[in-house]
């Protein structure tokens, strides 16, 4: 349940502060981590959104990304 209610807050800081070109577009989570997609057409700006977002909300977790093109 702890790690439902922290994606919940990812989420909606995320929905509040990426840039207008990207949307959250779903997640998952499970063995002690989770995943929080995005969809966007500028990764390297919607990267550093994202960090500097959560980064305010616990500035101590460790974080990756990837990114693939659709298509």
């Amino acid at each position: 349940m702890k790690d439902f209610d922290e994606l919940v807050v990812h989420d909606y800081l995320l929905n509040e502060n990426l840039p207008p070109h990207s949307e959250v577009d779903g997640y998952d989570f499970g063995s002690g981590e989770f995943n929080i997609f995005i969809l966007n057409d500028q990764p390297t700006q919607t990267l550093r959104a994202a960090e500097k977002t959560i980064g305010h909300y616990h500035p101590q977790q460790t974080l990756k990304a990837a990114y693939r093109e659709l298509g």
